[in-house]
């Protein structure tokens, strides 16, 4: 392969990051890369509900700096319908006008080979 030292390492980064695709080919044992494509919205499934922080109770007149922080936190999504199905590490979701990034942190326990998919 003509390439640069670590090339190999790099596009498995941005393979396992869902920055690029890949496709095995098993007939020549090699990996066909392809840019990611458009976006493109579709409905999920189920009755998808969103947990805000607490604010403190209505006696305690929240700050800005309190306000600023809810927006910062995490936030969990649920749904009466598993999702895995529908959706991919990586890819973006959105529930009640706010948009939420599924996580697609690396599972350590797993091999790279062994990981779920990415969008």
């Amino acid at each position: 392969m003509d390439a640069y030292e670590g090339v190999e390492k790099d596009l498995q980064k941005l393979l396992t990051g869902g920055e690029i695709l890949g496709v095995t080919n098993p007939e020549e044992k090699d990996k066909i890369l392809f840019p990611r494509g458009e976006s493109f919205l579709v409905e999920l499934d189920g009755c998808v509900t969103l947990e805000l922080p607490k604010l403190p109770p209505p006696s305690i007149a929240p700050s800005a700096g309190i306000l600023q922080a809810r927006k910062l936190h995490s936030r969990i999504v649920k749904t009466d319908v598993d999702p895995r199905l529908q959706i991919r590490r990586g890819e973006a979701i959105r529930v009640g006008g706010e948009w939420f990034r599924v996580s697609s942190a690396v599972r350590e326990d797993l091999p790279l080979d062994k990981q779920p998919p990415r969008a």
